[in-house]
C-alpha cells in the first residue's frame, strides 16, 4: 500500500520542483546578469564609461497571484490606470503559456519599472503603436531589457525623462543575448538625465536585429559597447535616428548600421564651447564596423567623425550638410567637415556621395581652430597653410594623421566616391578631398599608402589637396581628356606620376 501511494505522489512532487526551478530562472534574474559589469575603453563625447558602474537593481518579483492571473487575456492586454498593475499584467503574459503580451488598446500603458523579458517572449502592439511609458522616476536603468529569441514590435516606448541618472540607462538594453528582433517601434523621451535609445551593452550579444525603429528625443541614439567584435554581429537597419542631443550613433565596438536616416543630431555634447556632436562617432576602436547605404545629413557636427579606429566598411552612403545650426541657435556647429577619418587604418570607403556646400562650414569658422594640427606643416606656421584658401576653405572629405601621436593613417581604400564641396560666397573655396601630411607612412617609416581610385570631385571649387605619401591610380595613364577608372577625375591636375600623384610640397610635418 505504501509503495502504491508513493507512485501517485512522486510525479506530483517532481512537477512541483520543476515549476519552482522555471519560475526562479524567469523572475530571479538581476540587471547584473543581463548587463556586464565592465565597459572597457568606450569614451563618448563628454563621458567616459571607464569610471562608471552599472545599475544592478533586482527586477520586481511578481506575487503568485499576478503570475497566474487567469483573468488576463494575453491576446488582448488592456491598459489600466495603475502602473504597477500594467507592469504585472505584461510580465505575467511574458512568463506563462505562449509568452506573448499582445496589447489590445492604444494605451498609454504606464509601467512602474523596466520590463526584463524572459527568453523566447514577445511584446506585440498593434496598428496604433500603443504607448508604453514611465510616469514617475524608476530604479531600473532600462525600459525593456530583451532576452534571447525575444520579439518587440508595433509599440512606442516613452521614457518621459524618468530613467535614472546612472550608467548606461537606455530605453532598450541588449545584454549578452542572441537572436532578438525589435521592429516597427518608436523610442523616445529621455534627454536628461542622459540615456540612450538602444544600448548594445552585452559583450556576447549577437545576431540581434533592430528593423524600422525610430529613435528621437534622446541624449544618445545608439551605442555599441567596446567589447563587441566581428564574431558578435548586431544590426540596426532601415530606421531613423533624429533629434538626439549628442551623437546619433556611437560605435565603440563592432556594429552594423544599414539603410537608415540619421539627421538633426548633436547640438548638446558637453564642452566649453560645446562639442559639435555628429552623426556617427568612433574613438580608438579596432573592432571594425559596417556603415552601409545610409543617409546622414544636417547634423551639428560631422556626418562621420572617426578617430583612431580601424577595419570599417563604409559603402553606399549619402553624407551631406554638416554644421547645421538650427537657424543660428547653435553657432558652434559651424566649420564642420562632412567626413573626417583621423588616425585610421584599413578602411574600405567606397561608392559614397559626400558633399559640403554649406558656406558657414569654412574651417576658420569652427570654435576649435584645427585642434589636431593637420592643416599645416607644424603648429608654429599660420593655421590652415596647407589649404587652398586657408581658413576660408570648406571640406567634404578629410583623411588625416596627427603630427605628435602614435596613430597611423595607412592602408585605407578610397574608391569610387563622389566628393564635392563648393560655395558661391566670395573668397570661400570648396575642397573635395584632403589628405594631410604623414598619411601613408607607418610609425616605423615604412610606406603603406592609402589607395585612391575612381573618385570624382567634379563640381568642387578645388578637387583635392594631396599631402602625405599615398597612391592615386599611380599605374594608370590619366589625362584631363581621358580619365577612365581607376583614374580619379582630377588626377591630371596632379601629374607627378613618379610620386604617385602626391603634391610634392607637403609630404611630412616639419
Amino acid at each position: 500500500w505504501i509503495l502504491f501511494e508513493s507512485l501517485h505522489v512522486m510525479p506530483l512532487l517532481l512537477i512541483a520542483i520543476v515549476l519552482c526551478c522555471i519560475f526562479e530562472n524567469v523572475y530571479g534574474r538581476t540587471r547584473s546578469e543581463v548587463l556586464p559589469h565592465h565597459y572597457d575603453n568606450l569614451t563618448m563625447h563628454g563621458v567616459s564609461l571607464d569610471t562608471l558602474t552599472p545599475h544592478t537593481n533586482t527586477p520586481h518579483i511578481l506575487s503568485n497571484t499576478a503570475r497566474f492571473n487567469e483573468d488576463i487575456d494575453c491576446n488582448n492586454v488592456q491598459a489600466t490606470n495603475n502602473a504597477e498593475d500594467n507592469y504585472k499584467n505584461i510580465m505575467s503574459c511574458l512568463s506563462r503559456g505562449k509568452r506573448i503580451a499582445r496589447l489590445g488598446a492604444k494605451g498609454p500603458y504606464a509601467i512602474s519599472q523596466g520590463i526584463s523579458m524572459p527568453n523566447n517572449s514577445t511584446i506585440a502592439g498593434n496598428a496604433h503603436y500603443p504607448v508604453i511609458q514611465f510616469v514617475a522616476e524608476v530604479k531600473t536603468n532600462f525600459m525593456i531589457s530583451v532576452g534571447s529569441y525575444c520579439t518587440v514590435n508595433f509599440v512606442t516606448l516613452r521614457a518621459n525623462n524618468h530613467l535614472p541618472a546612472t550608467c548606461c540607462s537606455s530605453i532598450i538594453g541588449v545584454g549578452s543575448v542572441q537572436h532578438s528582433f525589435v521592429h516597427d517601434c518608436g523610442l523616445e523621451g529621455q534627454t536628461f538625465p542622459k540615456a540612450t535609445g538602444v544600448y548594445f551593452i552585452g559583450k556576447h550579444a549577437q545576431n540581434n536585429h533592430f528593423l524600422r525603429v525610430t529613435i528621437q528625443g534622446m541624449w544618445y541614439g545608439i551605442i555599441f559597447v567596446a567589447t563587441l567584435d566581428k564574431q558578435h554581429v548586431n544590426r540596426f537597419s532601415d530606421g531613423t535616428v533624429r533629434d538626439i542631443v549628442c551623437d546619433g550613433l556611437t560605435l565603440g565596438g563592432y556594429g552594423e548600421f544599414v539603410g537608415n536616416s540619421l539627421y538633426n543630431n548633436g547640438w548638446g555634447c558637453p564642452g566649453n564651447p560645446p562639442i559639435a556632436g555628429g552623426g556617427v562617432y568612433c574613438l580608438n576602436s579596432n573592432t571594425g564596423a559596417l556603415v552601409l547605404n545610409n543617409k546622414i545629413h544636417s547634423n551639428c557636427g560631422k556626418s562621420l567623425d572617426i578617430d583612431g579606429c580601424s577595419g570599417w566598411n563604409v559603402t553606399g552612403n549619402h553624407l551631406s550638410a554638416p554644421g547645421y545650426t538650427w537657424n543660428g541657435k547653435y553657432p558652434f556647429c559651424k566649420g564642420a567637415v562632412t567626413v573626417t577619418l583621423l588616425d585610421v587604418s584599413d578602411f574600405y570607403f567606397r561608392d559614397n556621395v559626400v558633399t559640403n556646400n554649406v558656406c558657414s562650414n569654412k574651417v576658420g569658422d569652427g570654435p576649435y581652430k584645427d585642434p589636431n594640427h593637420v592643416f599645416s606643416a607644424n603648429p608654429d606656421l599660420p593655421r590652415w597653410s596647407d589649404l587652398p584658401a586657408r581658413g576660408n576653405t570648406l571640406i567634404a572629405f578629410e583623411l588625416a594623421r596627427r603630427e605628435f601621436t602614435k596613430g597611423e593613417t595607412v592602408g585605407n581604400q578610397i574608391q569610387h566616391n563622389t566628393l564635392i564641396s563648393s560655395c558661391s560666397e566670395h573668397g570661400v573655396v570648396g575642397l573635395g578631398y584632403f589628405a594631410s601630411r604623414n598619411t601613408g607612412w607607418q610609425q616605423n617609416g615604412h610606406w603603406k599608402p592609402n589607395l585612391y581610385t575612381s573618385n570624382n570631385p567634379f563640381g568642387s571649387d578645388v578637387g583635392s589637396v594631396r599631402c602625405g605619401g599615398n597612391w592615386y591610380a599611380g599605374n594608370s595613364v590619366c589625362t584631363c581628356s581621358h580619365s577612365p577608372p581607376p583614374c580619379n577625375e582630377d588626377d591630371c591636375q596632379h601629374p607627378d606620376t613618379k610620386d604617385w600623384r602626391n603634391d610634392p610640397q607637403c609630404p611630412k610635418y616639419t
